[in-house]
C-alpha cells in the first residue's frame, strides 16, 4: 500500500472544488539560490518558491479542517519559468481543482510584478495529525 492509500483513511468534512486562495510573501536571503550553494544566483530558489506554494494551498483550506485534521504535500508537479528578486513580492495565487477523498488537487502560481515565476499542480492529503505524528516515533 503507498502513502496515499494509507492517508486515505481520515474521515474529513466535504470542500468543494473552485476554492481559491491568494498572498504574497517575500523572499529572504536564505531564500536565494546562492544561499543553498548556487554561487552567484541571487534569485529566489525553487525550493523555496515550491515553499511559498505550498503554504498557499495550506492556507486556502485549513480552515475547513476539523479538529486534530492538517494537510500534507504528497505531490509536487511545478515547473520554474521566470527568476523572482528578494526586492518585490510574490504573489501565489492557488484554486483547488479536485478531491478525491481526502486528497485534494490545487491548480498553484506565482508571479512578481505580474510576470510568471512558478506554475503547476500541488496534491496534499488530509491526514489525523496526532496519527502521523505517533508513526514518527515508531520503528519502521
Amino acid at each position: 500500500m503507498d502513502y496515499i492509500e494509507r492517508v486515505k483513511a481520515v474521515d474529513m468534512q466535504p470542500i468543494d472544488a473552485g476554492l481559491k486562495w491568494q498572498g504574497e510573501v517575500w523572499a529572504k536571503r536564505e531564500d536565494l539560490a546562492s544561499a543553498i550553494g548556487n554561487k552567484g544566483v541571487d534569485v529566489v530558489s525553487s525550493p523555496a518558491t515550491i515553499g511559498y506554494l505550498e503554504m498557499a494551498c495550506v492556507h486556502a483550506v485549513e480552515h475547513l479542517f476539523d479538529e486534530g485534521e492538517a494537510s500534507v504535500g504528497v505531490g509536487f508537479n511545478m515547473r520554474h519559468v521566470g527568476a523572482a528578486t528578494m526586492a518585490l513580492p510574490i504573489t501565489t495565487e492557488v484554486e483547488l481543482t479536485g478531491i478525491d477523498g481526502n486528497i485534494l488537487t490545487f491548480r498553484v502560481q506565482a508571479t512578481q510584478a505580474g510576470r510568471p515565476i512558478m506554475t503547476g499542480e500541488h496534491t496534499r492529503a488530509v491526514i489525523e495529525l496526532a496519527r502521523l505524528l505517533a508513526k514518527l516515533n515508531k520503528p519502521a
